[in-house]
């Protein structure tokens, strides 16, 4: 593999086109429904000299943590702690990308009123 960089700008883009799309297609909100999940700790999940370990994470806890992040961040005393959020943040997106199937949008759906299926 090559050695590639990714601009937090272009991170940024993609994350806001994605709620861009669940808007346009409707979805402002999403439900919780599922509390655990499989995951692999960020520690581990590089490494590849080594079997990582399973753990059942939660979507609650994930919200949670995040809510306290951001929270963090706007604090005088305290401030976020950014590979923290990043690992509750991937529960949310995985979560999100099992739950969002649906029809393909694209931007010329914005101009008819919203993506149709």
């Amino acid at each position: 593999m090559t050695h590639q960089k990714i601009a937090v700008s272009e991170i940024r883009r993609w994350m806001n086109t994605i709620c861009d799309v669940l808007e346009m297609r409707g979805i402002s909100q999403i439900d919780v429904e599922q509390e655990g999940y499989w995951d692999v700790f960020y520690e581990e999940a590089y490494d590849f000299s080594r079997q990582p370990e399973p753990q059942v994470g939660s979507l609650s806890d994930d919200i949670a943590d995040l809510r306290k992040e951001r929270e963090a961040f706007h604090s005088d005393d305290i401030g976020m702690v950014v590979d923290h959020a990043c690992h509750h943040l991937q529960g949310i997106v995985k979560y999100l990308s099992v739950i969002s199937a649906g029809p393909v949008v694209s931007a010329s759906d914005r101009s008819k009123g919203g993506a149709h299926g």
